[in-house]
């Protein structure tokens, strides 16, 4: 969310944030592990519907690329999603219906206010 806040605008300041948090972490000789999806997700995409619509991965993929050339001499360990299982989990426990997915959850809510208000 903090490194594409919106479509193709990239933030150099937050992959700076971003390095400076993995240079601490070798200089206090920790193995980062990169995440590129931890529960974050923009707006924008979101809104898109996030992973439910076939062709919205090109743009994830799109962002992982850009963090991975900033970041890569860094990198040890990099994961695509932070536990990849959580949508169904969550849904599975009754916290969430079974027809939302996770990533949509903020843009459904907006949605939602808005039609309210």
């Amino acid at each position: 969310s903090r490194i594409e806040p919106e479509p193709g605008l990239i933030s150099n300041a937050a992959l700076d944030h971003y390095r400076r948090v993995l240079e601490q972490c070798h200089e206090c000789n920790l193995t980062p592990i990169v995440t590129f999806n931890h529960f974050t997700t923009p707006k924008w995409f979101a809104a898109r519907r996030g992973f439910e619509v076939k062709g919205n991965e090109g743009l994830f993929a799109d962002y992982c690329d850009v963090a991975a050339k900033h970041l890569g001499d860094l990198l040890e360990f990099a994961a695509t999603f932070n536990e990849p299982n959580i949508g169904l989990t969550l849904q599975l426990a009754g916290i969430i219906p079974p027809d939302d997915v996770m990533v949509d959850m903020p843009a459904r809510r907006e949605a939602a206010l808005a039609v309210g208000s």
